[in-house]
């Protein structure tokens, strides 16, 4: 009996709460659901930019994008794939800004 409470009252407050998440998302960014799934669009494209290039590795750098303006963080072994990877993702159609940030690890001898 309390299984099936427990289980009623779940499907009912998910729903509440998860409507509540989503409006302070709303409050805290100030961003339409049009520009939150325009920023996940160019986010994706930057992930996919730099996970075919070969020479990235690219599980490494995160990406997150807000109102056309993206920033790169993570690791990468050389300057020149830090260098690399922000150009790739100039490209992307709707970037209008690349903050990067990655950081270039150093090699032990």
């Amino acid at each position: 009996m309390k299984a099936k409470l427990f289980i009623i009252l779940s499907l009912m407050v998910f729903p509440i709460v998860g409507t509540m998440a989503m409006g302070s998302h709303k409050a805290i960014t100030n961003e339409t659901t049009g520009q939150y799934v325009d920023n996940s669009v160019i986010t994706l494209k930057a992930k996919s930019k730099l996970l075919a290039d070969p020479e990235l590795k690219s599980l490494a750098i995160s990406v997150m994008s807000y109102k056309g303006q993206v920033k790169l963080t993570g690791f990468v072994d050389t300057e020149a794939q830090k260098i690399k990877a922000g150009k790739l993702v100039k490209q992307v159609e709707g970037v209008t800004a690349v903050t990067n940030a990655l950081v270039v690890k150093k090699m032990t001898k």
